[in-house]
């Protein structure tokens, strides 16, 4: 085995753990109400969204460095939202992640990392 950056080696334990806790999570039954199973699926995809989005920050070797940089900070601000509108169902209040600021804060965030990461390839002082 080739020597791994700590970070890579952190970043996969990381993704390891993300995808060990969905697989427990998924069988976990969602009966009950309404409330408990919207927020069990919040959970889920909270960890699958970490999941995919530490393999995109692993994969940023082979990756080109702006789909790398938008894959990765699209897929952890949206697990960001999966956990908070998670926690929103545990305690009583409605409301879904599909609501249209929160998509355009997705968008206009990643597109401006995008955007960042393409005129600064080379700035050690983004990294």
């Amino acid at each position: 085995m080739e020597n791994l950056p700590a970070t890579y080696l952190l970043t996969i334990l990381l993704a390891t753990n993300s995808g060990i806790a969905f697989a427990l999570l998924s069988l976990v039954p969602s009966q009950g109400t309404q409330s408990n199973s919207n927020s069990l699926r919040y959970f889920r995809l909270f960890f699958l969204f970490l999941f995919f989005g530490y393999g995109s920050y692993v994969l940023r070797t082979v990756l080109i460095i702006e789909v790398s940089v938008g894959l990765t900070n699209s897929l952890l601000l949206l697990s960001m939202y999966c956990i908070v509108f998670g926690l929103r169902w545990r305690l009583g209040r409605n409301g879904h992640i599909y609501y249209w600021p929160i998509i355009l804060h997705i968008v206009v965030f990643t597109s401006l990392q995008i955007a960042m990461s393409h005129y600064y390839q080379d700035s050690m002082l983004l990294r």
